[in-house]
């Protein structure tokens, strides 16, 4: 079941707020006319991408599901890297050198527990990533220009 928060800003506005994780479906979203809709997507994207269903690829499902919502701004967040080469030592290389500056980053900009916990999560990404394949891989990111191709067969125009 989805976490649903209606809270809102300062209590004035209703709020809720549900995780692609949690099997939403679009018909349990009741929207009223004139409602303003906001859909934020941070690192949930790349998941969606490789996965194959009977009912067609599910990164276009939910990205054709959010445009028939018609939000009003849509705030995405990916990473800009491409693992998905056909060979294995491209996209090993291609991490390599990612992560490599991503742990440089850390070393000069992070406190010791940010450091911690941002190299358990990395931790798990080059794992995904390196040892993975087909349903077992969950990280799937892509390059910018691929990203706003994606985004705009549905329709979605970027600011």
């Amino acid at each position: 079941m989805a976490h649903i928060s209606q809270s809102g800003l300062a209590g004035y506005l209703p709020f809720y707020d549900y995780n692609l994780h949690d099997n939403i479906k679009p018909w349990l979203l009741q929207t009223s006319q004139g409602e303003t809709i906001a859909v934020n997507s941070i690192l949930e994207l790349q998941k969606l991408i490789g996965l194959n269903s009977i009912h067609g690829s599910p990164i276009e499902l939910v990205l054709n599901w959010v445009r028939n919502l018609n939000p009003k701004v849509i705030p995405v967040v990916e990473q800009e890297v491409y693992h998905n080469q056909a060979e294995f030592l491209d996209w090993f290389t291609e991490a390599l050198f990612y992560y490599s500056t991503k742990f440089d980053s850390l070393e000069v900009s992070s406190t010791q527990l940010e450091k911690g916990l941002a190299q358990l999560y990395m931790k798990r990404e080059i794992c995904n990533i390196v040892s993975c394949e087909g349903p077992a891989r969950t990280d799937r990111p892509e390059l910018l220009a691929k990203w706003r191709d994606r985004r705009i067969r549905p329709g979605f125009k970027p600011l």
